[in-house]
């Protein structure tokens, strides 16, 4: 399956992460994680899904949990405890972008965007072909996911059910 990526707003030049600048603003808002993305940090980290997921109604039903307003894998220093294992689920591997919607027609198209108040844009190396192209592979990886949780769903597989079948 192919999986259209459509970047919207001013394209990045430069790019690189400033979490100390703004005190990892991007783990601070809910992250939806798929069930690959569950798989590689119980399997990287030792934790239990429980320790980490919770479940939500979204199309995505399962979301990293929060803890004082963030993600409970951020550090007090803002640093991820994901990052250094390569753990780090989909959606925070297509930062500084964020899913702003997917549309169905004959390929799914992805719509991403960069975050606007990110203060490392303009900074660091710049934001390589190849870098967008890592970019459009999470997204389709994203698309693919998603489409499997909408087939357990028309099963009427509860959300609790699939982590228990695919864990």
């Amino acid at each position: 399956m192919n999986v259209v990526i459509v970047v919207l707003g001013k394209p990045v030049k430069n790019w690189k992460c400033t979490y100390e600048v703004c005190e990892a603003s991007c783990c601070k808002i809910q992250r939806e994680v798929t069930i690959s993305d569950i798989k590689r940090i119980v399997e990287l980290t030792g934790k239990k899904p429980g320790d980490f997921i919770s479940i939500t109604s979204g199309y995505m039903p399962y979301a990293l949990k929060r803890k004082d307003g963030r993600c409970v894998f951020l550090r007090n220093n803002y640093q991820c405890d994901l990052h250094d294992l390569e753990a780090k689920p989909i959606l925070c591997k297509m930062y500084p972008f964020m899913l702003q919607k997917i549309a169905y027609g004959d390929e799914p198209i992805m719509f991403i965007k960069p975050v606007a108040d990110c203060p490392g844009y303009g900074e660091g190396p710049l934001f390589t072909e190849e870098i967008l192209s890592d970019i459009r592979k999470q997204g389709q990886t994203y698309v693919i996911e998603l489409r499997k949780m909408a087939g357990y769903r028309n099963q009427g597989i509860k959300p609790e059910e699939i982590m228990q079948k695919e864990l």
